[in-house]
């Protein structure tokens, strides 16, 4: 054979790549040979029986010669192993050629030094939830991270070579440009990094705010290009704009708020504090309330206000206090705790609306007519006096609020104020008064009322009455506070309780229906599973095939109420394909469902208008089809005597909110609207018809309640809007709204049972559930696979410890004992490069993500269908094992 010539140390590098160990035979040192003791050099390496490739070590000797080399390779067999004898020669170089090798030398240094920092760079970029980035000196972009998907909706392929121009606004851009042009005028050691908020364009049109952070990349003192972070700002501008409103709404209040800390020093007053005590904010921080005390009250008062706020109760009252001036005034206060999220007491806050006027007013009653008249004209309250049915004195605040004039006021017929009370409330207010007049006890005198001004508008009125005597004879003396303002907020207080409280109903319910159904699909497994493996053991002509296949459909039908749970409970919808709602009407207005509702409403009357040219949406065709069944059941079912049911599609562009739904994101959407010209739906019933198991319909007979409940869950998922309008004796009418997407429908081919058959791999089945176990294992094997069952994640540790298997099919959820996650991180540190499949009776959890994230790609939804798992066990095995940084 040649012997090959090695020129310099990169050739030798080239020919080994593994990581094996060379022994070095050498009697020479490097500096011996380097002075010059020697001209020539030999070295041998052993390989033993392997073959020849790895001479690094070699390499790194040669490399660190600043010497000019010429050798050879002699292949030889010592002792029954295969070796190589080298042997180099040297010559001396020039003192320039010395630097230069010195200098590729140093250069090969930083190849590999960058080399290792843009992979570091790279994961660290590929695994950021914000976006990554680098662009070149013209804002091109160079690199960009896969997060960038969430947040504009384009992949990082459709983002390379894009520039800010392309997807931010043209304000947000001239700042980018202008901040760079001021930034490459500076030297480079002088460039700071920058910190920019701008509005993008997502793929979607809509506009959202972002935060960048650059730093300019400078290499060899010059300025290359800007690497930097993008972080979606959404959330924190709501955030802020909710706090803003709501420190806007307190800092404006028209009563005084103040929190104290748990010893009941001032941490915050609104103004409306100052403005009323006359103690300024720097004044009262840090200060008691009892800076106000005027002792004008009782110390068990207080005592009892502690006593009260302390339990964690809220206390009600009046308080007698002192101005800053020494001017008294009254309060009237709610105290109350505030809790942090553990339940504990944190500090206490002080609501109180200053009475004063309503005291000074009870007081003047107590005194002479003339101190009444002058204190009453003079207050912020409505004051009048009734006797035998005519309104004999009023004060101007009374012709305020009701819009008469006082000459309008004391010309009325006997009870003619009745005009200024709404209607639905007079009778009420009549009745009060009939009883104050006969003396009875049991009347009531301060209350609230609806008015009703001259201008015919409706107010809100909170009316103190009390019997007096005027001239000899009993009167009514009122006064009216107008909480028009008031009411409005209580209301919407009293909205967004129902609100809440609705939505913590909701996640109530969802969280029952998720673990029901979790448990009711290790049970159907059974229902599900095993008929198609008994079908696939039967003859064709076997008089039990139909029998079986009425328990699998049935088991199929269990299956579809448990997915009806699932969307309940917000779990089941895994949006992912493109559809066309035109496709999933067709398709369902030829299934055997509708064809037995035509049967039991023969009268109805069906129109469809179907746009021809409807767009696709994405998501779930079986949550969309289960909503039009549902839709149109219900239709047909409030048409009982017969009538016409409308079903049709089109393409809408939307730019302004829809009933019900305050914030509705502007674009294209597609419209379906489904209506009838049935008995309708009560407002009552409205308000209440997308709640779980609320059903008019007889349970067992017409459905389980949940049908509107899985539309609304369905719509909701798909990130669409529902509207219902609804006449009573004349029909309702759905229009649900769906975002388009601009992708295409892929066609599905039919795959034969040999595509998914397996090859006797080992397979180790995880389940803490018997049943669930036994028909995966029972699968498997029909699949031609090799399988092994436990029944926990500690016995998979175990197990594997002393075993190896292809691939785990691991349960999600597994009680009590170790979850599938915690099972496959424990699995990882005895093989870090295992194979696994998870399983779970729910749709994927953020645990399940975070399983996906360690190495676990595939993910299979119980109950199993043998294609199902054969397709998922199949493509797991076959994928290619992708080093994963724990």
């Amino acid at each position: 054979m040649g012997i090959p010539v090695l020129h310099n140390a990169r050739e030798c590098g080239m020919l080994g790549h593994a990581r094996l160990k060379c022994k070095l035979d050498c009697t020479v040192t490097y500096r011996s040979f380097v002075m010059g003791k020697f001209k020539a050099l030999a070295f041998s390496f052993l390989l033993g029986s392997v073959s020849l490739c790895c001479l690094s070590t070699f390499q790194k000797i040669l490399t660190g010669f600043p010497l000019a080399l010429r050798g050879f390779l002699v292949p030889f067999i010592a002792g029954g192993s295969f070796g190589l004898l080298i042997g180099i020669r040297h010559y001396r170089l020039s003192k320039n050629n010395e630097q230069l090798a010195k200098e590729i030398h140093e250069h090969r240094q930083t190849e590999e030094a960058l080399r290792k920092s843009e992979a570091k760079f790279r994961s660290l970029a590929e695994n950021q939830h914000d976006v990554v980035w680098t662009v070149d000196k013209n804002l091109d972009i160079d690199y960009i991270s896969p997060s960038c998907f969430k947040m504009t909706g384009k992949t990082a392929e459709e983002m390379m070579g894009a520039n800010p121009k392309d997807f931010c606004t043209e304000e947000s851009y001239q700042r980018i440009r202008m901040k760079l042009s001021e930034e490459i005028q500076k030297s480079p050691n002088e460039m700071q990094p920058v910190v920019l908020e701008v509005d993008q364009y997502h793929n979607d049109g809509h506009i959202f705010p972002v935060e960048i952070t650059s730093i300019p990349i400078i290499i060899d003192n010059k300025f290359i290009g800007i690497q930097g972070i993008s972080k979606d700002i959404t959330e924190m501008k709501a955030s802020e704009e909710e706090i803003r409103k709501l420190s806007t709404a307190v800092e404006q209040s028209p009563s005084v708020i103040a929190i104290t800390d748990l010893n009941g020093n001032l941490e915050y007053v609104n103004p409306k504090f100052s403005e009323l005590t006359g103690y300024t904010h720097e004044e009262a921080i840090n200060n008691n309330p009892r800076i106000l005390k005027s002792h004008e009250q009782p110390d068990e008062m207080y005592k009892e206000l502690w006593e009260t706020i302390s339990s964690g109760k809220i206390w009600r009252g009046e308080f007698h206090n002192k101005k800053k001036n020494g001017e008294l005034f009254w309060e009237a206060a709610s105290v109350s705790p505030i809790f942090d999220k553990q339940g504990k007491i944190t500090n206490f806050i002080k609501v109180a609306e200053n009475i004063t006027g309503r005291k000074l007013a009870e007081e003047a009653l107590r005194e002479s007519e003339e101190k009444f008249r002058l204190i009453s004209e003079q207050s912020l309250l409505a004051i009048g006096i009734i006797q035998d049915g005519h309104i004999i004195y009023a004060n101007e605040k009374y012709s305020k609020i009701t819009g008469y004039s006082l000459e309008e006021i004391y010309g009325w017929e006997p009870y003619g104020y009745a005009r200024t009370v709404c209607r639905d409330d007079l009778p009420f207010v009549m009745e009060q008064s009939r009883k104050k007049q006969a003396g009875d006890m049991d009347v009531i005198t301060n209350y609230q009322l609806r008015g009703f001004t001259k201008a015919e508008e409706i107010v809100w009125w909170d009316l103190y009455s009390r019997t007096i005597t005027y001239h000899g004879r009993p009167a009514d003396l009122f006064t009216i506070v107008d909480i028009t303002e008031k009411v409005a907020s209580e209301k919407d207080r009293v909205a967004l309780q129902a609100k809440l409280q609705h939505a913590q109903k909701m996640e109530a319910i969802g969280t029952l229906a998720g673990g029901v159904a979790h448990d009711l699909n290790n049970i159907l497994g059974g229902l599900v599973s095993y008929p198609e493996l008994l079908l696939l053991q039967l003859p064709d002509d076997s008089p039990l095939r139909k029998s079986i296949l009425t328990i699998q459909k049935s088991g199929e039908k269990a299956a579809a109420v448990v997915q009806d749970l699932l969307t309940l409970a917000r779990r089941g919808v895994v949006v992912a394909e493109v559809v066309n709602l035109n496709d999933i009407i067709s398709e369902y207005l030829k299934s055997p469902e509708y064809k037995r509702l035509r049967s039991h409403h023969p009268a109805i009357h069906l129109e469809t208008h179907l746009e021809k040219d409807v767009l696709n949406i994405l998501g779930s065709s079986i949550h969309l089809s289960k909503t039009v069944m549902n839709l149109v059941s219900n239709a047909a079912e409030a048409m009982p005597e017969g009538g016409t049911l409308t079903v049709s599609t089109e393409n809408r562009y939307i730019d302004k909110p829809i009933s019900r739904h305050d914030h509705v994101k502007e674009g294209d959407y597609v419209v379906l609207t489904i209506s009838d010209t049935g008995t309708g739906i009560t407002s009552d019933d409205l308000e209440k018809i997308f709640e779980p198991f609320y059903t008019k319909k007889k349970m067992g007979r017409s459905g389980t309640g949940l049908g509107m409940a899985v539309v609304w869950g369905t719509v909701k998922d798909h990130d669409g809007y529902i509207q219902v309008r609804s006449t009573e004796g004349k029909g309702t009418t759905f229009t649900l709204y769906f975002p388009v997407t601009r992708k295409s429908i892929k066609e599905r081919s039919e795959i034969s049972l040999k595509n998914y058959v397996g090859n006797g791999e080992t397979i180790l089945v995880v389940d803490d559930v018997d049943e669930q176990r036994k028909i995966t294992s029972d699968m498997l094997k029909e699949l031609g696979y090799s399988v092994a069952m436990v029944p926990s994640g500690e016995e998979a540790v175990e197990y594997l410890k002393t075993s190896k298997v292809d691939l785990l099919v691991l349960d999600m959820i597994m009680d009590p004992g170790m979850d599938g996650l915690d099972t496959y991180k424990k699995i990882l540190e005895v093989h870090p490069d295992q194979k696994a499949l998870i399983a779970s009776g729910f749709s994927e959890t953020d645990r399940v993500k975070e399983v996906q994230g360690l190495g676990a790609r595939a993910y299979i939804k119980k109950p199993f269908l043998l294609e199902k798992i054969g397709l998922a066990v199949k493509k797991e095995l076959e994928r290619q094992a992708v080093p994963v940084s724990h």
